[in-house]
């Protein structure tokens, strides 16, 4: 009974967030007012065309989400207890996720469908300006390294134990389909042969039944062979050339709408799951709720929780999808709110429900699992109370999440591409697939390409592993580096910008202190790539600080109000 309390509470919290604070941002950047979108001022049938909103919620929420509400809440859990990670994602998904995110879909829309990165140049220097472009390019291509790496290993089994290999066959062989079903549902509804309802009626069942198939599809050649993850690698990475450069009502646009009700089926039988099971004991809290300040190996609870729950609170990846996709496509202002703080709040239940999973675990049962499988198996016992067997729903979340992973995946290389092109200053066609080309070549090498690990001399492991720990502060400051650009707009436009100084300082400080915290353990443990790469990063991150509070702060205000808009 427990847990359905303090689940029903939390959606409740979150919901009060999103009807007040999200109505207090609307007034404050006054959506009202937006007369011009870009997505119908600069359409192009490519990448700015005006979008439904459950078309276009689904896309953003979908690319936002990928694994990470999953992930980040439940590794939390795992170091410090449930109740830490409980309080951070209600408050950072409220007070800092939701804002971040709106706020950079607002300045985007207000400045022409220009990315965060792109509306820095009016007022970073230009040494600032390419510093900031560059170190998002680096953050996005990581990201697509990471679930490039993750989304093969769903694909490619294991082991030789015939139960592995049939789950892992059945994941590839759904995503694939399911890439089929998108296009079909993209063409169909953009040449009118279907209408939008319509269509969503006849595909939405038929993701559901291509899952539920392919778990008896015959077993690909592919599985036999002595690396498929490196042949299944190679082929999500050319999918994701391709797809980045179709248009976003062929691929984009549908993929991640239908892909969106994945989420909310897991969102939607977990939450009934929990309510049935909670009052008749099915269910019940066994995990730690605290487990101290200190997590071994890891480090303080300040800053490690708060750069390891990044989707479910805040995330600075969501920035460029607002300011990168999502902006694009708004068709009204009115959508703005639903889809820029909404999406976060809902991205929020579902880290509610991941924490939940772990919450009804022993704390010995977690040993040697991934925080995946954590989340399959408390998903398995939420469904069990609702007549669903518990092996069915573990395989359907397990399905779900490479489905997370692989909406995730293209968007990165389309948003890399449009800072390519900012960073180039150039672009056409002959340009965008060079851009692509060069952006996923990248991938290759640090998939691919293996170095010896520095905690661990005599064994090898790929280049993106070796730097892995540096992730969760680097994509952390990537989000106070946006509200640092919301801020020093709003302050040119003479507009309050407490409710914005307050979570730029704190993520600015969390993700420096997480840096900090990796340049110190890097040096003690001889890790000096790590070490140096974090010290980097924060060198960078000062350079820009200073650039723009101490230099650019002077400039002329008028010159500022000419150029850019919020």
């Amino acid at each position: 009974m427990t847990l359905v309390i303090i689940f029903i509470s939390g959606i409740i919290i979150l919901f009060l967030g999103y009807k007040f604070y999200g109505s207090f941002l609307c007034k404050e950047f006054e959506v009202d007012k937006i007369t011009i979108l870009p997505s119908k001022a600069k359409e192009d049938g490519v990448d700015f065309i005006p979008t439904k909103l459950w078309v276009l919620f689904g896309h953003h929420f979908s690319s936002i989400a990928g694994a990470g509400p999953i992930i980040g809440p439940i590794t939390a859990a795992l170091l410090f207890g449930w109740i830490p990670a409980l309080l951070w994602i209600l408050i950072g998904a409220i007070f800092m996720g939701g804002l971040h995110d709106m706020a950079s879909l607002v300045a985007s829309v207000r400045n022409d469908g220009e990315s965060i990165s792109s509306i820095c140049k009016k007022y970073l220097s230009p040494v600032s300006y390419k510093t900031y472009l560059g170190f998002v390019l680096l953050a996005l291509i990581y990201i697509i390294i990471v679930f490039c790496d993750l989304t093969s290993s769903t694909f490619a089994p294991t082991s030789t134990d015939p139960a592995q290999i049939k789950s892992s066959n059945g994941i590839a062989y759904a995503s694939f389909f399911y890439i089929i079903l998108a296009m079909c549902f993209g063409i169909l509804t953009k040449t009118k042969k279907l209408s939008f309802i319509v269509a969503t009626c006849i595909f939405v069942p038929l993701v559901f039944i291509v899952i539920f198939a392919t778990q008896y599809m015959p077993i690909m050649a592919i599985m036999s062979n002595a690396n498929p993850k490196v042949i299944f690698s190679l082929i999500i990475l050319a999918y994701c050339f391709i797809a980045s450069l179709l248009p976003v009502w062929f691929l984009l646009q549908p993929r991640d709408y239908l892909s969106s009700f994945l989420l909310f089926a897991c969102i939607l039988f977990s939450f009934i799951g929990i309510i049935i099971a909670g009052p008749t004991g099915h269910i019940n809290i066994t995990f730690p709720a605290w487990t101290g300040w200190y997590a071994q190996g890891q480090g303080y609870l300040f800053p490690v929780l708060f750069v390891t729950i990044a989707c479910g609170a805040i995330s600075g990846f969501h920035s460029m999808v607002s300011s990168g996709t999502t902006s694009k496509q708004v068709e009204s202002p009115k959508d703005i709110k639903r889809i820029g703080y909404g999406a976060m709040i809902v991205e929020s239940v579902l880290a509610l429900i991941a924490l939940c999973s772990i919450m009804i675990c022993f704390k010995g049962d977690t040993k040697g699992l991934t925080p995946n499988e954590i989340f399959a198996t408390g998903f398995g016992n939420f469904v069990s109370s609702i007549g669903i067997p518990a092996i069915a729903g573990k395989t359907f979340a397990l399905l779900a999440i490479s489905t997370f992973l692989l909406t995730t995946l293209d968007t990165c290389t389309r948003l890399a591409r449009y800072i390519a092109e900012e960073f180039v200053g150039k672009k056409n066609f002959g340009l965008d697939l060079l851009y692509t080309f060069c952006i996923l070549a990248l991938p290759v090498i640090m998939v691919f390409v293996k170095m010896p690990d520095p905690a661990n001399s005599d064994t090898f492991i790929p280049i993106w592993k070796a730097i892995w720990p540096v992730f969760g502060a680097t994509n952390q400051l990537l989000a106070a580096l946006a509200l640092l650009v919301i801020y020093i707009i709003r302050v040119y436009k003479k507009k309050s910008t407490w409710f914005i100084f307050i979570p730029m300082l704190f993520m600015m400080v969390t993700s420096i202190a997480g840096l900090g915290q990796l340049v110190i353990e890097g040096i003690h443990a001889n890790n000096y790539l790590i070490a140096g790469l974090s010290g980097v990063l924060i060198i960078l991150a000062a350079i820009m600080c200073i650039d723009v509070i101490f230099f650019r702060i002077r400039s002329s205000h008028k010159k500022m109000k000419e150029e850019v808009d919020m």
